[in-house]
């Protein structure tokens, strides 16, 4: 046997790391068994602490701590997630030039680890104050509010820019009674839908009449979740468009882009954006296009591009000040330019300035629909407003203020709900959103039934049991069993998918 008396410093070293390792994987078991969660290796993702750290889906099974020790666990990994919250931010500064300005970006991105984690550490002990039933302190604009109560909290989310709504009940059975009231599903309008999607071009259409009805026809697709007939019509649609004109050609790049962002392939969507950019002669829509660009690039980790995206949707703006359509349009080229900026500093971490963002972006889209003078139809504003407020819901959840999120969720369901019904194509977006925000409550049994509901409204609506969004509702469910502690039932619909 070689003795390692010949080398004992790399022997000590060795003993170390194997300690180390050992203490990680002791921590990592022990926090992920006190928040619920299966352990490391699992499909699930990793949340310690609530310090905004997921890339893109805020939205997983966050059950708050229960006990003091299961605080500690949360806040032993405040470090590693302040770490990552970091790495993200000095993303953009390892491709710059090395110098001073290279230099100031890493200080100041290694000058926001204290903050961090104080605030992981704040965050760790108000979950827990949640799970024991007291008041929840809010925090707006930076200010720090006295402790209120969910009814308290429903009129905080109210100044904050929203319209008034009834106080918030500890249960979701108003949700419940309202979806139970609109149950029966308009037969004659799901035919049409399907009708519309699978009807055939006449004889003789050609040219920009043919684009039409191919993009006609790929929104039809997209109403009943064929996200597979969407896309190949709207490709047709630019292959025509590639021989008519520039302009048509964007606007079909454009859809094709919308659709692929709602499948996932980012990159895809990401291209055919760029391609409509160059196609664009009016600085108005190079604006909302730049604006639109920077949630990809975010996404994508590539927040150099996004800066400059930002940017350049900034400087639009600036000018637009001085243009003739400035009054007719400064609201939506506001709410979307405020709207990107509040994605990129999202992803950077800097929660408190993307919520302000955030509700200003809602405040301008409700003063559209009150007046009824947006330069663009109201039910886009509509859909707008309902997509903000779901962003927002993810950035109260990213703090640790769930209590909020479901106030503001619950508002976007009931609006939607009341302005389009049940069985619409966005109202399952919305009740799994709702779903989401209960899970993070630990209230599983709640969550199904909004899950359920979603489920029911798209296989109403002409979902197809493949599509991926219905096939992404089915495993929340499963997953939601499993939470519960109902195996069976998550087996059965894992059987399902």
């Amino acid at each position: 046997m070689r003795s390692h008396t010949g080398d004992p410093e790399l022997f000590r070293t060795a003993i170390r790391v194997c300690r180390c390792v050992l203490v990680l994987l002791c921590l990592s078991v022990a926090a992920e068994t006190a928040w619920g969660r299966s352990p490391a290796g699992s499909s699930e993702s990793h949340w310690r602490a609530d310090t905004g750290t997921f890339p893109h889906d805020v939205f997983r099974s966050v059950p708050p701590p229960a006990t003091m020790k299961s605080i500690v666990i949360a806040q032993s990994s405040c470090a590693a997630t302040c770490k990552r919250m970091v790495g993200g931010c000095m993303a953009p500064c390892r491709s710059m030039r090395k110098g001073a300005r290279r230099k100031s970006c890493f200080q100041a991105c290694k000058a926001k680890i204290p903050g961090c984690r104080a605030q992981c550490k704040k965050q760790a002990k108000r979950r827990h104050q949640l799970k024991k039933g007291k008041d929840v302190k809010v925090l707006l604009g930076g200010k720090k509010e006295p402790s209120m109560s969910l009814d308290e909290a429903t009129k905080v989310v109210t100044d904050g820019g929203m319209n008034s709504i009834s106080a918030v009940p500890p249960n979701i059975r108003d949700i419940t009674s309202i979806l139970d009231e609109q149950k029966v599903a308009d037969p004659e309008l799901a035919k049409k839908q399907r009708a519309e999607a699978n009807a055939e071009p006449e004889a003789g259409l050609s040219g920009a009449k043919l684009i039409e009805f191919y993009r006609s026809r790929a929104e039809a697709a997209g109403k009943i979740g064929n996200t597979e007939q969407q896309l190949a019509d709207l490709n047709k649609a630019v292959e025509l468009a590639r021989r008519v004109s520039a302009d048509h050609l964007r606007q079909a790049l454009w859809d094709l882009s919308i659709a692929e962002s709602a499948v996932g392939n980012v990159k895809s969507a990401i291209r055919h954006k760029e391609q409509a950019l160059k196609l664009v002669r009016k600085n108005g829509r190079k604006m909302v296009y730049s604006a639109v660009l920077v949630s990809g690039y975010v996404y994508l980790g590539d927040f150099k591009t996004a800066e400059q995206k930002l940017k350049a949707a900034r400087v639009l703006l600036k000018r637009a000040q001085s243009w003739k359509a400035w009054d007719k349009w400064k609201n939506h080229w506001l709410r979307l330019v405020a709207q990107a900026n509040a994605t990129l500093l999202e992803s950077k971490g800097e929660l408190d300035e993307a919520e302000h963002l955030l509700r200003e972006s809602i405040k301008l889209s409700e003063a559209d629909i009150e007046s009824g003078n947006s330069p663009i139809p109201i039910d886009y504003v509509q859909k707008l407003v309902t997509a903000t407020r779901l962003q927002l819901c993810k950035v109260l959840v990213k703090q640790g203020r769930v209590v909020e999120a479901e106030v503001v969720v619950r508002k976007a369901l009931l609006e939607h709900l009341k302005v389009a019904g049940r069985y619409s194509t966005w109202a399952p977006r919305v009740l799994l959103s709702f779903a989401e925000v209960l899970t993070a409550q630990s209230r599983y049994d709640e969550a199904r039934q909004s899950t359920n509901a979603a489920i029911d409204s798209m296989m109403k609506i002409g979902f197809g049991a493949t599509t991926g969004r219905m096939v992404s509702a089915k495993q929340s469910l499963a997953r939601l069993a499993l939470l519960s502690g109902d195996v069976e039932a998550a087996v059965s619909v894992y059987n399902q998918i």
